[in-house]
């Protein structure tokens, strides 16, 4: 049975949802980014997997404020209510793909003065790490896996390291489509913790690796996967600077004291569209 659908004759696909929708030593942040160290570090499981994913394509410091959004999603002390949709732990998992529309928005916004204005440069950044947050945790908080794992097993496949690391990302043009045309999904995401070492389940192996590992990996190829399409996505709407807007997310490093201002002021936050 296809993971995504109790009955696949009722998938209706409508429309285009081009979402944006691991592991290295932890990167040192300064204080000088409005954050305290172990603030913004809480899980280091984001950073860990953004940094493993993006390192080798984006500059350091540019590197920092991706970081300082997937990592430091966890303790914004800017939202009011609950939050867990942006954590992909909230049964509605509609709520969940809606806001990573929204924010996908707000990037390609900033995005458009990204090459000329370091501000933009730096919110942009940072909100590209608010979506890759939420969709790396989608990874490791809900059953994602462990229904792939259930196909590999009803397929007879060899659970071992090549069919293992080779598990497919989800499809999320599909997987939202499904939700938007009211169908059922086998996709639940209460009851699954496999970021934290310390969760039973993330101890749990197939072929001898453990889900943590398997979670992670999956999430630092989703990670991959987002800022390629993010660099699709700005070619194909900033038809005339979109180049350049590429080349300052990956190596026109923000400056320290820009990106204090901006996340220190709030600045980085705009309305719910």
């Amino acid at each position: 049975m296809d993971i995504l659908t109790l009955d696949l004759k009722k998938v209706l696909v409508a429309g285009t949802f081009t979402a944006w929708l691991l592991t290295a030593p932890p990167l040192t942040l300064p204080a000088v980014y409005g954050y305290e160290v172990g603030q913004c570090l809480a899980p280091a499981h984001h950073e860990e997997v953004t940094e493993t994913a993006l390192k080798a394509t984006i500059c350091p410091a540019n590197l920092k404020v991706v970081v300082l959004g997937a990592a430091g999603e966890a303790n914004r002390g800017d939202l009011q209510g609950d939050d867990s949709y942006r954590h992909f732990k909230d049964k509605n998992l509609l709520k969940t793909l809606n806001y990573v529309e929204r924010e996908k928005r707000k990037v390609l916004n900033f995005c458009a003065t990204a090459d000329v204005d370091q501000k933009s440069r730096v919110r942009a950044l940072y909100h590209f790490g608010l979506i890759l947050h939420t969709l790396q945790d989608f990874y490791s908080n809900s059953n994602y896996l462990e229904l792939k794992l259930d196909e590999l097993r009803k397929e007879h496949h060899a659970l071992n390291s090549d069919s293992l690391y080779s598990i497919p990302l989800i499809d999320w043009n599909r997987f939202l489509s499904l939700l938007r045309n009211g169908n059922k999904t086998s996709i639940v995401v209460e009851g699954f913790d496999k970021a934290d070492a310390g969760d039973p389940e993330a101890r749990m192996t197939a072929g001898g690796i453990t889900y943590l590992a398997l979670a992670k990996e999956l999430a630092v190829r989703e990670t991959e996967r987002q800022w390629l399409q993010l660099e699709s996505l700005i070619k194909a709407k900033l038809q005339g600077s979109g180049a350049a807007v590429s080349v300052s997310l990956r190596n026109a490093g923000c400056p320290e004291q820009v990106v204090s201002d901006v996340l220190k002021g709030g600045e980085n936050l705009v309305p719910e569209i």
